[in-house]
């Protein structure tokens, strides 16, 4: 019937009987020999005899500690009419996760994102977006990273989408002219006697001579948002860059499972080309949610006070409507007549970055 070989030179477990086992422990129990005295004596390992002193153990039922298949096999031979041979059956109820959740790996300390391994980079590509109150996408306006721009960089992107490139990756004022002439520009022009409105960060490369004299002769008027408010007043920041970028990262995740190295920048125009057409209608829902929370259309100041803290809000409500919303030079109120055009003639500004 055996079966296990023991191997030439292999540890021994147990050299000993029972009896000379308690003999052991009853001399270390009264005192006579010390538990390293008695293992040294009687050729027993010192931790046997103090967890047999100590820890107050059950016999085991079996003669072996371990169950081999021939005692299995006998085991199932002799209650054959008792016992049935079939697959197990789970029974349990489990919760399934439907995202990818972090794995038991062993690393060293501070690593992060140790359970996935792939290349990566801290390269980005920034991306200038557009939008109207009335949920009109003007053209995508993105720049790159180089000292030349090459045409395999501006292949199978979105539609429209106008393309160029700064030492810096970053939009500077000869950037900013390019995208006010070549996107702003020709969608105003058909609102040649209205006043337009464009919403933008107040960032020195937004404010030019060229600019300045454009918004002039087109009668616009470009409202630069102050510091640390872009959170209130942004609305492409309430609204519409989380729905995006979360589109952009699941299809950069599903390009990196299928392609090996960092996303190249002939590759990122149809990346983004996918990203915006999963999008779809909601881009244009997004902008005008992201209008309406800022109080932009329809106007309404108090969703950005609402979000403010109370301590400092005067309630001193006899100052004129003139102090209350006092008008910039060169900008004039709208009429009424006008009120229905202004999601068409209202545009705001972003420019965001995508992790490559």
């Amino acid at each position: 019937m055996v079966r296990r070989k023991k191997k030439i030179g292999a540890r021994q477990y147990k050299t000993y009987n029972e009896e000379t086992l308690q003999r052991a422990v009853l001399l270390v129990k009264s005192h006579k020999l010390t538990e390293r005295q008695a293992a040294e004596e009687f050729g027993i390992s010192k931790s046997t005899i103090h967890r047999k002193i100590y820890y107050q153990l059950e016999d085991s039922r079996l003669d072996s500690k371990t169950i081999y298949q021939d005692w299995i096999r006998a085991f199932l031979s002799r209650h054959k009419n008792n016992l049935t041979v079939r697959l197990s059956e789970n029974v349990k109820r489990a919760r399934v996760a439907t995202i990818r959740v972090g794995k038991k790996v062993i690393v060293r300390r501070g690593v992060k994102h140790a359970e996935c391994i792939k290349d990566t980079s801290k390269s980005s590509t920034s991306v200038m977006f557009s939008g109207t109150a009335s949920g009109v996408v003007l053209p995508i306006y993105v720049v790159y990273k180089a000292d030349h721009l090459y045409d395999a960089w501006t292949l199978d992107g979105p539609k429209r989408t106008r393309y160029n490139r700064s030492k810096s990756g970053w939009s500077d004022t000869t950037i900013f002219e390019d995208w006010f002439l070549s996107a702003v520009i020709p969608y105003f022009r058909r609102f040649k006697n209205q006043n337009k409105v464009m919403i933008g960060s107040y960032l020195a490369s937004h404010i030019s001579k060229r600019v300045i004299e454009k918004c002039q002769s087109n009668n616009i008027s470009f409202v630069l948002l102050p510091h640390n408010c872009t959170h209130l007043c942004q609305p492409l920041d309430l609204a519409f860059f989380r729905p995006l970028k979360w589109k952009w990262k699941q299809q950069l995740d599903l390009w990196k499972d299928k392609n090996k190295g960092v996303l190249q920048k002939n590759q990122f125009p149809r990346l983004l080309n996918k990203v915006m057409k999963e999008l779809g209608d909601n881009a244009e829902n997004n902008l005008k949610a992201g209008f309406e929370e800022c109080g932009i259309v329809p106007f309404d100041p108090q969703k950005v006070l609402k979000r403010i803290p109370q301590r400092t809000i005067s309630t001193d409500n006899s100052c004129s409507p003139d102090d209350q919303l006092p008008s910039s030079s060169g900008t004039q109120a709208i009429n009424s007549d006008e009120e229905d055009n202004i999601e068409d003639i209202t545009l705001s500004l972003k420019v965001t970055d995508f992790i490559q």
